[in-house]
């Protein structure tokens, strides 16, 4: 059996920052007078107690694993264990638990989302969602890490989510999956959260990825036209595809063959021979299926589940699991400051970050592509002609990006983000001029700047929750649903 994951990683010309990671040594670095906050709502129940608690302490740097134990009836109580990484372990008991809250009606706009779910549901990662994944997974990750940001890779995944930056950690323990040498496969609970904020868990969800390139039908050099595919939309000289084989040379056991193509739902006899995809370092073996109604051209779009904000581009680097994070800002120093700076009143003036969990980072700019931003527009803004959108970089200078408008939302262009407002046109000077029309395909080089910016861009610090709840549930197989 071959496992998927690869070190297929390349040089992306979007400009990261690094994620500020919160080190614990001791249980005293987190649990403060006997107090442990955990940024969650209060359970309703054990599984909701157990993974909140596990998960929040399992994204801190150096732990292992974690795992809370010998609840009072409401979970306001437990016995906390951990196990670091260098392999010592600590215990706690009696440790008052704080549920840090979160707001109801996100909670209860997750709760909705989890009700979608049917247990053991699988969500298929396929066709060029394979290429972006491969080409942004980080192997110094643990093989646990690089499996659970799968799931958000499926268009399946995000759509179900309405493409909402809601975050769904997938837990996948030993022997819950499958895996062969044209396939992957993984099953486990799971927390979904927002903005940090745990909210709801649900059971028995499944991720799975398959090694096959479509290709157009009636197509008859398979390799040449995946080839062209990959290139176009990822970039050309970033993967290649050779000649592998027969299907039968993949297998010394016939019955790993025949459990492969079942599991693909494909036809053993139908598929004489196999393709190699590489980065020239590393390899794996792929079909190539000629098949138009699945071929796919996947692309980055994500939506903040509370403002209703969109950002969306066509440069295919940008991870798939990259997601918007929006915070509206009214008071403050930065608001103050860009507020008299621009001398406007009536305005909306949004903070926004996209995050990506497979690159751990923020991504901040691409060189030369573009981001489409829809704002939805306060009821103060609807119906003006003459708005645009600024940014007020750190010198004072106005960078000025011209709109379109539609009743009830706002779009402009941009290729970094930061703090942007929304107000009536002043007669101001410029230092640049993206308008919304202009194309959003512009190719990325790699080239690498870093924006002048007003905020100094913090980190968003996410966490995404590797759930630990262990009910007992043992797959030894995934079906697609």
């Amino acid at each position: 059996m071959k496992k998927f994951i690869t070190t297929l990683t390349f040089i992306l010309a979007i400009i990261i920052l690094p994620k500020s990671v919160y080190a614990i040594t001791s249980l005293d670095d987190v649990i403060k007078d006997g107090k442990l906050e955990v940024p969650s709502v209060a359970p309703t129940n054990f599984g909701e107690y157990y993974d909140f608690i596990g998960n929040y302490l399992m994204e801190l740097d150096g732990v292992e694993t974690a795992y809370p134990s010998n609840a009072n009836a409401d979970y306001t109580v437990a016995d906390i264990d951990i196990d670091y990484k260098n392999g010592t372990s600590e215990s706690r008991s009696a440790v008052q638990i704080v549920y840090t809250g979160g707001d109801s009606t996100i909670k209860t706009k997750l709760e909705q989302f989890a009700s979608k779910f049917v247990m053991g549901q699988t969500f298929l990662v396929k066709d060029l969602e394979i290429i972006n994944y491969l080409a942004n997974i980080d192997n110094s990750n643990s093989f646990e890490e690089v499996r659970n940001v799968m799931l958000n890779y499926s268009s399946e995944f995000r759509e179900l989510m309405g493409n909402t930056n809601v975050k769904l950690s997938l837990n996948t323990p030993t022997g819950m999956g499958d895996a062969g040498t044209l396939f992957e496969a993984h099953l486990g609970d799971s927390v979904i959260s927002y903005k940090g904020i745990a909210y709801a868990t649900t059971m028995a969800l499944g991720v799975r990825v398959e090694h096959i390139i479509y290709v157009a039908d009636g197509t008859t050099n398979l390799k040449t036209a995946a080839q062209e595919r990959i290139d176009n939309y990822i970039g050309s000289g970033k993967f290649t595809v050779t000649d592998g084989g027969t299907v039968d040379s993949l297998y010394t056991d016939p019955a790993d063959k025949d459990n492969d193509f079942s599991e693909l739902g494909i036809d053993a006899t139908s598929v004489e021979n196999y393709y190699n995809l590489s980065n020239g370092t590393e390899t794996i073996p792929v079909l190539i299926i000629a098949d138009s109604s699945k071929m796919t051209n996947p692309s980055y779009l994500s939506k903040d589940l509370d403002s209703n904000i969109l950002i969306s581009s066509e440069n295919h680097n940008v991870p798939l699991d990259t997601q918007v994070s929006a915070n509206k800002l009214s008071s403050g120093d930065k608001y103050n400051k860009i507020i008299q700076v621009l001398d406007v009143t009536d305005n909306v003036t949004y903070d926004l970050e996209l995050y990506s969990k497979t690159l751990e980072r923020n991504i901040t700019k691409l060189e030369n592509g573009k981001f489409l931003v829809r704002i939805p527009l306060p009821d103060t803004l609807k119906g003006k002609e003459n708005l645009t959108v600024y940014f007020v970089k750190s010198d004072n200078s106005i960078e000025e990006h011209t709109p379109t408008i539609g009743t009830d939302y706002i779009e402009f262009e941009t290729d970094h983000f930061s703090i942007y407002t929304v107000a009536e046109s002043k007669n101001t000077q410029t230092s640049s001029t993206e308008g919304a029309t202009e194309s959003t395909s512009e190719p990325i080089t790699n080239k690498i700047n870093n924006p002048e910016t007003l905020d100094n861009i913090l980190i968003y610090f996410e966490v995404s929750l590797m759930s630990l709840l262990g009910l007992g549930i043992i797959y030894k197989k995934i079906k697609t649903n």
